[in-house]
């Protein structure tokens, strides 16, 4: 699911050249054009996109994927919360992320994003970019997992026909650590949920 505007994406392809032409004396098979899915990250942000929809961008630190949280309960008062207040969250780290699957596709990983749906449900979905050379030039939703918030801020599973079909149940539960060690940062560091580039609020810019 494409969350961008068709007239906000980016067309032309920056590149890098040598800074000094150096002969070669003999034939060499090295490729100088890099095809591309590969990748030449810049540390731009989604905040330079018009969105779909009104989406509220919030910047997390790379531990939040990439850390661990043993907590079985996922509870998440701060985060339901929020979802109930805005409807749609994008959480981005300022990193890539390298998904086996999609990154033939030029396709990386950037965070989570996390949706109220119909009937009270929460959708939680890997947030994905497309990064040819040095550009970014989209951003999008993958199928995620369903979830319904009790009163306590504790979620529960629901099975839904517009669950994710990857048969990885170990990335979707993945997802759920992530927004713990969101949620932990949120509550026991005020600096950090209150800075963009950290767990900051940052409104998307909308298309007039």
């Amino acid at each position: 699911m494409s969350l961008l505007r068709e007239g906000d994406k980016p067309s032309n392809l920056e590149f890098y050249s040598r800074a000094i032409e150096i002969p070669e004396y003999h034939h060499v098979a090295l490729p100088k054009h890099l095809p591309a899915e590969y990748a030449l990250f810049g540390h731009e942000r989604l905040s330079k996109f018009r969105f779909k929809k009104d989406i509220i961008l919030r910047a997390i630190p790379s531990i939040a994927l990439f850390g661990r949280h043993d907590e079985a309960s996922p509870v998440f008062p701060n985060i339901t919360a929020l979802i109930r207040r805005v409807r749609r969250v994008a959480f981005e780290v300022d990193e890539l992320i390298w998904i086996p699957e999609t990154v033939t596709g030029n396709y990386w990983g950037k965070g989570l994003f996390v949706e109220m749906r119909e009937g009270d449900l929460i959708a939680v979905s890997e947030l994905i970019v497309s990064h040819p050379g040095r550009k970014l030039t989209e951003a999008r939703a993958n199928p995620g997992w369903f979830y319904r918030a009790e009163t306590d801020g504790r979620w529960i599973r629901v099975h839904s026909p517009d669950d994710c079909p990857c048969g990885h149940q170990w990335r979707h539960r993945r997802h759920l650590e992530s927004l713990a060690i969101i949620e932990h940062f949120w509550t026991n560091d005020a600096a950090l949920a209150g800075r963009t580039d950290n767990v900051g609020e940052t409104p998307i810019p909308q298309s007039p």
